[in-house]
């Protein structure tokens, strides 16, 4: 279990690295990417705190 739970707070920390910056991305293609990772690292969030319980 702890190695579940520790793989998952590495994959949130990549997701939050990789969130695009606004100098970065323009229109559309930020939008998307931030909203697919922030629905990644809320599924990864849940999945671990199912895993705490």
């Amino acid at each position: 279990m702890e190695s579940i739970s520790a793989q998952i707070d590495q994959a949130l920390y990549r997701l939050r690295l990789a969130k695009p910056t606004p100098a970065l991305w323009a229109g559309v293609t930020a939008a998307t990417l931030t909203s697919t990772l922030a629905s990644l690292e809320t599924e990864l969030m849940a999945l671990q705190q199912s895993l705490n319980w």
